[in-house]
């Protein structure tokens, strides 16, 4: 390996440990080493700025930045929180139902919003619930977590590392439903069922409990109802050109950008209210992140590595596309699965430059990296907000509370994925 090789994996490690010893903001830390390494690599003569720039996959950018502004204005209305009282109200004071409707609800959400802005809405709303029929909310939280994770593998926009990989395999949104959300429903039914048996302690309802969710009043969550009608309608809009996107020859990015514009139109939104609520540094963590690793891939490291992974499969594509599920759902136990996905879809397309048929690849990909986050509560961007969002209400999650269903699900979500794959290759290839 050569010294600019050398060079840039030492800094996109030591990057990559910062990222996830926490001591510094995310953000910071990928954004000091995309400038580190652009530096050197403009130094060396292997890269040039605009060469640097290139790598930031603007139409990533683009869609999550229109999907945050259009589901910021959504939920100043207070259609999130009227959702989860909904659901409340409907389980009638049984807290297993309760467990079960939070779960699924937190699911479906998640393919439409992604899923660290579902756990960030519904957190709270939950903690308020619980409190007010007085159980340990510990359990819907987890249980809301894991279900989002999943939920979030079945749709293009429902889990960041998916649209990451549409932007790298130029798959459609409704190819990605097509593909994904069979193993999900199954592995979500799946793994509903044991989450109601693990908690089945706080199965039943009380008299108590159903007079506390009879008196919830999901109709004083809504702050404005024409806000949110227009809003609803034109996210509706945007989720039908998503998957038409392709006929219509636009792109997604172009449908969200045009969704967001017609958000703050119609709704007579000052842009300064809505955008000072955009997740700015998460757009600038995405961008630090494809610096770093267009960086990795112009020394020759992802290709490399795209090598190695063939040689140990022998060749077989079916192995091959095995071992990415596997290895990636392993590393995001330990790896947040954003930098994980951004750093592997660089290699699958070095192994398509070798002949090998990637689109088994990429759905293995979205799997591995979607259904491994729940393994661990620092696997997703949606465990680690989970934990962090319940430690502020003084309600804490061990790793023992998160194993206990982690684990379990995403072996459960593991092995149905790799069924669906072995079963039906003709369709995943």
């Amino acid at each position: 390996m050569e010294i600019n090789a050398i060079v840039v994996l030492i800094i996109f490690i030591v990057t990559y440990i910062f990222i996830f010893s926490e001591k510094v903001p995310r953000t910071t830390a990928a954004f000091a080493g995309a400038l580190i390494v652009m530096a050197y690599g403009i130094n060396r003569g292997f890269l040039t700025e605009k060469e640097s720039v290139d790598f930031i996959k603007f139409d990533v950018i683009f869609l999550l930045m229109s999907m945050m502004i259009m589901v910021n204005i959504l939920l100043e209305t207070g259609f999130f929180g009227y959702v989860a009282l909904k659901l409340a109200k409907f389980s009638k004071g049984n807290v297993g139902l309760l467990l079960i409707l939070l779960g699924i609800g937190t699911a479906f959400l998640s393919m439409a919003v992604d899923n660290v802005t579902t756990i960030i809405i519904l957190i709270p709303v939950t903690i308020e619930i619980a409190k007010k029929i007085e159980v340990n909310p510990v359990p819907l939280l987890l249980a809301e977590a894991v279900l989002s994770n999943m939920g979030g593998v079945a749709t293009m926009v429902g889990d960041p590392p998916n649209i990451i990989i549409a932007s790298y395999s130029g798959f459609s949104f409704d190819e990605f439903i097509y593909h994904l959300l069979p193993p999900v429903l199954i592995a979500g039914f799946i793994t509903t069922l044991f989450v109601r048996r693990l908690y089945l302690h706080m199965s039943g309802e009380s008299k108590k409990r159903y007079d506390c969710v009879k008196d919830l009043d999901p109709e004083s969550e809504i702050e404005d109802p024409v806000t949110m009608k227009k809003t609803l309608i034109i996210l509706t809009a945007v989720f039908i050109l998503f998957m038409f996107h392709g006929p219509l020859q636009v792109s997604p990015s172009f449908v969200a950008l045009a969704g967001a514009a017609a958000t703050l139109l119609v709704n007579y939104y000052d842009p300064e209210r809505v955008l000072k609520n955009v997740e700015w540094s998460v757009l600038l963590f995405f961008a630090s992140l494809f610096i770093l690793v267009g960086a990795l891939d112009a020394v020759g490291i992802l290709k490399d590595f795209a090598e190695w992974t063939v040689d140990v499969s022998g060749d077989n594509e079916m192995v091959t596309v095995i071992m990415v599920l596997w290895l990636t759902a392993l590393l995001t136990s330990f790896v947040d699965n954003i930098p994980l996905t951004t750093a592997m879809a660089p290699v699958i397309l070095h192994m398509g430059d070798m002949g090998l048929n990637t689109a088994p690849m990429w759905w293995a990909l979205a799997l591995g990296v979607g259904f491994g986050g729940n393994a661990t509560p620092i696997g997703s961007s949606a465990g680690v907000v989970t934990v962090g969002i319940a430690d502020k209400y003084d309600y804490h999650i061990s790793m023992k509370d998160w194993a206990e269903i982690g684990i379990p699900s995403t072996l459960i979500s593991l092995i149905i994925a790799t069924l669906f794959i072995v079963v039906f290759w003709g369709f995943y290839s």
